[in-house]
């Protein structure tokens, strides 16, 4: 396999968020109605499902004056975080597909469960990097709240800041929904909202467990 191959998914990936974030809602057009699953799709979310990870979980060396203590900026990645990535990216349509089945939404004339799948896999795809980035501040400007003082007010504000700035290209990302599904927000808004309530309720409780099971590891390595 040539580099230019290599590297091709990460090119179109890059194309489509560019287009994308630029307002060109023609990108989407090859996705809307289908009723097929798009390896395209599916490819990108992974492609931003690497990216995210990429962002969040690298280690940022600082080298010290002691070369015996070596610092790492970052948060560790475990295979719990990463398969509640997957899961819920994964499982995604398949909440969204429920909540229409649910709010009897789904009839002959609505959207194709393959668009269903589309749709979910490019909003991933468009919002996990963002994500990423949004963590990674996090997570640094917690350590810089360590501080104290007058630096930790101002770290704890501008945390608070960029989570909220974060909203407007997440909710941006949403877009993709009725372009994709080929229909109008009023018609997908209660599944939207209820695929929205299931997802929370499922992360959360994935999480419990998860957050449990890594208890339980590290106190048997501990034994």
């Amino acid at each position: 396999m040539d580099f230019e191959s290599l590297v091709e998914p990460i090119t179109d990936y890059l194309s489509f968020s560019i287009s994308f974030w630029s307002g060109d809602m023609t990108v989407l057009e090859k996705f809307a109605g289908s009723e097929n699953v798009e390896p395209d799709a599916l490819l990108f979310m992974l492609v931003g499902i690497g990216l995210m990870l990429v962002i969040r979980y690298s280690r940022l060396n600082i080298i010290p004056t002691d070369t015996t203590q070596v610092s790492n900026v970052g948060p560790k990645l475990d295979s719990s975080t990463l398969l509640l990535f997957l899961s819920t990216s994964l499982l995604t349509p398949l909440i969204l597909e429920l909540s229409f089945w649910l709010s009897n939404t789904r009839n002959g004339n609505f959207v194709k469960a393959g668009a269903t799948f589309n749709a979910s896999f490019l909003s991933f795809a468009l919002i996990a990097p963002i994500s990423g980035v949004q963590t990674r501040i996090n997570y640094v400007l917690i350590e810089v709240q360590k501080v104290g003082g007058r630096v930790a007010k101002s770290a704890l504000w501008l945390n608070v800041a960029i989570g909220l700035a974060t909203l407007y290209p997440m909710t941006f990302a949403l877009r993709v929904f009725p372009e994709v599904l080929n229909t109008t927000w009023s018609e997908i808004a209660r599944p939207i909202l209820a695929s929205g309530i299931i997802f929370i309720v499922f992360v959360a409780i994935i999480g419990f467990y998860l957050y449990h099971w890594n208890k339980y590891i590290f106190s048997e390595a501990d034994k």
